[in-house]
């Protein structure tokens, strides 16, 4: 007595391996998603404390055009504006530093440092020169 059964097709439905080679190629995708994700989350924040040491810098800068000229003394000094912001900084370390240039002119270069991820130094500066408007 023979059986009048379907006949069975070998690909008829996926096999385990395929289906193990499928969700590793998934899962090799999504890691790789995720790396890039957090790579751009360390970029985003690299840059914004480069944006927030240039507002730092830029408003030293203001900061010392607005005094009078007389107060604009030869040296290396800190920061005399305040800002807040790059108190979040590792080790920052601001600077002002002031050189006589020429008669009724001062060479200012305002620079801030501070260490950023793994302990790589960062310095960012700004260089001016600020001439006296009494004159």
């Amino acid at each position: 007595m023979k059986c009048d059964a379907l006949p069975r097709h070998r690909d008829a439905g996926f096999t385990l391996l395929e289906l193990m080679c499928a969700i590793f190629v998934l899962t090799i995708g999504v890691f790789g998603v995720i790396q890039m994700f957090c790579f751009g989350l360390d970029k985003v924040r690299a840059l914004s404390d480069t944006n927030v040491a240039m507002r730092a810098i830029q408003n030293e800068v203001e900061t010392l055009r607005a005094a009078p000229f007389s107060e604009l003394v030869a040296g290396a000094s800190g920061f005399r504006s305040l800002t807040p912001e790059i108190d979040r900084f590792v080790k920052v370390k601001p600077e002002v530093r002031i050189e006589d240039a020429a008669f009724a002119l001062k060479k200012v270069t305002v620079s801030l440092m501070w260490s950023g991820d793994n302990g790589r130094q960062i310095t960012k500066s700004v260089t001016t020169l600020i001439a006296d408007k009494g004159i």
